[in-house]
């Protein structure tokens, strides 16, 4: 038996930002696969997916502050104080993966024409895009040098590098290489011997934890 399918819901990114709140997102999935049954009931499954998994990191109201090194000498000192304040900034994060699921597989039809499958086994994920933008809000930057006294109010407006920017460049990662957990509840209708449609939910879990960039 040879399948097209697609589906989609809930496919987030998950980690834990050290500064903002994650959003979940949501994916798409599109596959092509080949099922075996060596008995009316029992089968396997594997094929070709491509996956879109996607999160937001949302910056609003959060300031950092980070002891920079200047590279001018002040009253014998270097060290600079640089403030970042986020507002309202959104990073959107987006992978692509293509994957290979492996199903063990089991069927009961209830009729000629109406039956369930359920499926269940690993599936291999290669990462074939990833990439970080942000699409909304700016970041402004401004500093002090601590030898100062109450000079948080210092205007660097007027130099280089400093002032309100609203980012919209994107960043490339990668996730690399995924082992999951897929399972599947599908109903099926059979028009005839040729055709049959199905739906239901599917769900997955990732094993490995994998980052970098």
């Amino acid at each position: 038996q040879i399948s097209f399918f697609v589906g989609g819901g809930m496919s987030s990114l998950q980690y834990t930002p050290t500064v903002g709140v994650r959003k979940d997102g949501s994916g798409f999935t599109l596959g092509l696969d080949y099922s075996y049954y060596w008995h009316r009931k029992w089968g396997i499954t594997s094929g070709f997916m491509f996956d879109r998994y996607a999160s937001k990191l949302n910056l609003d109201g959060v300031e950092i502050r980070s002891l920079q090194s200047d590279g001018d000498i002040i009253d014998g000192t270097q060290s600079f104080v640089l403030i970042s304040n986020f507002n309202g900034l959104i990073e959107e994060q987006n992978s692509y993966l293509l994957s290979v699921p492996i199903l063990f597989r089991f069927r009961q039809p209830f009729s000629k024409s109406v039956g369930m499958m359920i499926g269940a086994g690993p599936k291999l994920s290669f990462d074939v895009s990833s990439k970080s933008f942000v699409s909304e809000g700016t970041y402004t930057t401004h500093g002090y040098y601590p030898q100062y006294s109450g000079a948080d109010s210092l205007n660097f407006s007027t130099i280089q590098g400093f002032g309100t920017y609203a980012p919209r460049n994107s960043m490339n990662s990668t996730l690399g290489f995924g082992i999951s957990v897929l399972s599947d509840l599908l109903l099926y209708y059979k028009f005839n011997s040729a055709y049959i449609l199905y739906a239901g939910p599917y769900i997955e879990y990732q094993l490995n934890k994998t980052s970098s960039n």
